[in-house]
């Protein structure tokens, strides 16, 4: 038999009082007064037979109810005799009033009953802060009723069952699905957070519990997302049964209100039922989420570690290591299929490369494999492969429990896809990293760490002073001990420009560096280590503004390569004068206008120099001291030139059109050609060169031979090619694929050669004498590189306003390992402002979504009557 509540009880007893009226108003011979008393003696009976069930208390109630009956009968029958018939009225009155007092007396006061519908023990979070307000209301019955699933084979029939409500959290208990019939207790509120009923493609609840079944037996249905959001959901999620046939929904923000408000207008117009489910606009309730409540309430979580977790979380001195949360979704799966398993694998085999104190806590979507078994069963049993490798590996933790929120409060920082976690992460305050699917190169920063340059300054110390030709920084590089130095950021320039600054000058303490494709020139003093700016004007030009430098006294001339003019910049005063004649005479030369004017090599003698130009085959001759320049024609007038060098009393120039060297005895005004018809190149053969013991080495530009002028000889001759500088290399390059510059740059003094060679990213040094060549990879160190090249990546999030820009985005630069490395190197790692924006843009603000539900929908809104109405 149902269980009825006192309230139900005595609102009938007051439908019955209602009716007495009628009979005295209406008359007796009224058909519908006969069909009126038939209903009241059945609606008797019922209430009669429920106080049967109090034993000796409720015996006086059903004497009062038995007589009403036994009255309601008599008037049937003496229905012709007014006398009686007002008689029968007033005795069933005293009777009703009788039996209204006993049920008060006999049946306790009426709770509510509340009951939860969840499947999921891992999706609980959606609705354990309700509960939790419900369990602790003296007023309510709570129950809390896991019911089965099961999954959906490819074909829509049904597979496995599956039923966890053995796994919920010791303190919630649980109501056993088979034994509480819905029907029965008729609960005052039920609230779901499976809106699919048949029309999930992957799982389904089971049938018996399909909103459309459930919601005849409740006063309020309620339906709280499993999910949450970044303030945004697909149309295609709000207008699922349990949406539709909700008496309430519980959203986060007004912007997701509206959605469901569009998507449910759009779905009547589109199945020709306009107003069926649109009319109800005020069932939806911007409360926030649970899983925000529980969130930011994480901190007073206990949480469970197995001890074979705690031995890969924790030092042997009882430290925590850093912990990178890593999860994976059900939608990339979908999207992305075996790239995305791809995907997964590198990045497990990224973290078991590291030496450091990280760890990799892989939590997968609990319907993962669920999901490939219905729609992807073509590449389940690589899933599964990669997910028991990795369970083997003694460095990651595997997480297929139903307990998020461990996962959460220990890890220091988030890496996946998106989902529910990224607003819940964004919450903690804690960095989150969103996965690229896209993106399968990943790597060690081993590779990133590689310095390369493009010229470089030596001091008297024999270290080289240059500017990275990647990246923004300037570096130091002791020779003798093998140090790279990482010196700092040249100022107002981007972090990952590339070319900034190629060559300097050093005067006194400082040096001066020509914008290559900067906007000023950077001055950095080697003692204090600050840097400052003189502001130039760069005619326009944004690349390869200057090429060459030559410091005379206390000036530095820098040499316009696409800066029409030559600058004056004096050292002491900061002053820059312009001088722009030179130029415009060497205009009228010009076979070209896109190469440079004036090209990097520079021969100073005393305050004179030499310097070629790209644009036609003229050398430049410039005085420093009184600003007087001659124009020189040397070689075939077809020539324009790439590089030149002094050498034996003469200039040897190498053309970027031709496979030969020019000598220009410029004493004699005489020129010939070194002609190698066995160089494979037809232009920009070699660039660098560099002078020792007699001979002129030449180094490869995108030809593919090292070469050499020897002694006594007038002839070019090859020294080797460039595939024994693609041995013994970390990089995928061979000398037939490699495009682009071979050699950098070359410089000698009285005992070895040095040169750099961009195909492998070594810095060579050669003995000239022994031929023994030592080879070397400038490598930053793990803390230069991540202030370098990582910090500046991950540390604006205090600065963000919208919860999508505090989140970064895997890319080329924003990468797993630059993320890992400022993950380890950092203890400060939380954003006071992330946690307030994500909380207003993502829940309004709400943080008592469990409270608010509570005391919202726990009343009552249909009739009982109609209740009594539809008893068994």
């Amino acid at each position: 038999m149902k269980k009825y509540k006192k309230k139900e009880l005595l609102d009938a007893l007051g439908t019955l009082k209602k009716m007495n009226t009628l009979f005295s108003r209406q008359g007796k011979n009224i058909p519908s007064v006969i069909s009126l008393l038939t209903q009241c003696q059945e609606t008797a009976i019922i209430i009669g037979n429920y106080l049967e069930l109090f034993g000796n208390e409720g015996v006086a109630g059903v004497k009062s109810l038995e007589e009403y009956c036994e009255n309601i009968y008599q008037m049937g029958v003496e229905s012709d005799n007014d006398i009686c018939w007002n008689k029968r009225i007033d005795t069933i009155s005293k009777l009703l009033m009788q039996a209204e007092c006993e049920i008060r007396r006999v049946l306790p006061d009426d709770k509510r009953e509340i009951v939860f519908i969840p499947y999921k023990a891992s999706m609980w979070d959606s609705m354990e802060s309700i509960w939790r307000e419900a369990v602790g209301d003296e007023r309510c019955e709570t129950y809390v009723i896991p019911v089965p699933y099961y999954d959906k084979n490819p074909d829509g029939s049904i597979g496995q069952i599956y039923y966890e409500g053995l796994e919920f959290p010791k303190e919630v208990k649980i109501t056993d699905w088979n034994t509480y019939h819905m029907e029965e207790r008729r609960p005052d509120v039920v609230y779901i957070h499976n809106p699919y009923d048949a029309w999930n493609k992957i799982t389904s609840i089971h049938p018996n519990f399909y909103t459309e079944k459930i919601r005849p037996y409740t006063n309020k249905l309620v339906y709280i997302p499993y999910f949450c959001t970044m303030n945004y959901i697909e149309k295609h999620f709000c207008v699922m049964p349990g949406i539709l046939y909700a008496d309430a929904v519980v959203v986060q923000t007004d912007k997701v209100k509206n959605t469901y408000l569009e998507a449910i207008s759009e779905f009547e117009q589109e199945n020709d039922i306009d107003g069926t489910f649109s009319k109800d606009t005020n069932k939806f309730y911007v409360f926030g989420s649970p899983k925000f409540d529980k969130v930011m309430n994480i901190g007073n979580l206990q949480c469970e570690i197995p001890e074979e977790w705690r031995k890969k979380i924790y030092k042997e001195d009882g430290i925590p290591k850093k912990i990178i949360l890593f999860n994976t979704s059900v939608q990339e799966l979908l999207t992305h299929q075996n790239e995305q398993i791809i995907k997964i694998k590198k990045v497990i085999e990224l973290f078991q490369k590291r030496k450091d104190n990280l760890v990799l806590w892989w939590r997968p979507h609990p319907l993962n494999e669920s999901t490939m078994k219905s729609m992807l069963p073509q590449l389940l049993k690589d899933y599964q492969e990669l997910e028991e490798d990795f369970q083997k590996e003694e460095k990651g933790i595997f997480d297929d429990t139903a307990d998020l929120y461990r996962a959460i409060k220990l890890s220091d920082a988030y890496y996946g896809t998106g989902g529910s976690l990224i607003p819940l992460y964004g919450l903690t305050g804690k960095p989150i990293l969103r996965e690229n699917v896209q993106i399968l190169d990943i790597r060690d920063n081993l590779f990133n760490r590689f310095v390369t340059f493009t010229d470089a300054y030596i001091d008297k110390d024999e270290a080289l002073w240059f500017s990275a030709m990647e990246f923004n920084g300037l570096f130091k590089y002791d020779i003798k001990n093998n140090e790279l130095l990482w010196k700092g950021r040249f100022p107002d320039e981007g972090y990952e420009s590339r070319y900034r600054y190629t060559g300097c000058v050093a005067y006194k303490n400082k040096l001066f560096f020509p914008p290559f494709a900067a906007e000023q020139i950077a001055v950095y003093d080697r003692e204090t280590g600050e840097f400052e700016r003189i502001p130039i004007d760069t005619y326009g030009i944004q690349w390869k503004k200057i090429y060459a430098m030559a410091k005379y006294n206390e000036k530095m001339f820098c040499f316009g390569a696409m800066i029409p003019a030559i600058l004056c910049v004096d050292l002491e005063t900061y002053e820059v004068t312009y001088f722009e004649e030179a130029h415009r005479e060497l205009s009228k030369y010009f076979i070209n206008n896109e190469l440079p004017i004036l090209n990097r090599d520079i021969i100073v003698e005393g305050n004179i120099c030499y310097l070629s130009s790209a644009r036609a085959n003229v050398v430049l001759e410039f005085h420093m001291n009184d600003y007087k320049y001659k124009i020189y024609q040397v070689g075939n007038k077809e020539n324009y030139y790439l590089s030149m060098k002094k050498f034996r009393g003469k200039i040897y120039l190498i053309p970027r059109n031709a496979a030969n060297v020019v000598c220009w005895d410029y004493v004699k005004g005489e020129t010939h050609e070194l002609l190698n018809t066995e160089s494979y190149c037809e232009e920009n053969m070699f660039f660098n060169t560099c002078e020792y013991e007699d001979e002129l080495w030449l180094f490869a530009y995108f030809g593919k031979y090292n070469a050499k002028i020897p002694q006594k000889r007038e002839q070019v001759e090859l020294v080797e090619d460039m595939s024994a500088y693609t041995k013994d290399t970390f990089f995928d390059e061979n000398a037939d694929s490699f495009f682009g510059q071979k050699f950098s740059w070359a410089y000698s003094d009285e005992t070895n050669m040095y040169y750099f060679c961009m195909m492998n990213k070594s810095f060579y040094i050669r003995n000239g004498k022994t031929g023994e060549t030592k080879k070397r990879h400038l490598i930053m160190r793990e803390e230069d590189y991540i202030k370098a090249r990582v910090s500046y990546l991950f540390v604006d999030r205090e600065l963000r306003r919208k919860a999508l820009k505090c989140i970064y985005e895997e890319s080329n630069r924003q990468t797993v390992a630059n993320y890992m490395d400022w993950v380890i190197a950092n203890d400060n790692l939380k954003s006071e402002n992330q946690i307030q924006v994500f909380l207003s843009e993502t829940a309004e603000g709400h943080l008592d979504c469990g409270r608010l539900c509570h005391e919202e929908f726990n009343i009552e809104e249909k009739s009982l009557e109609v209740c009594l109405q539809t008893h068994d």
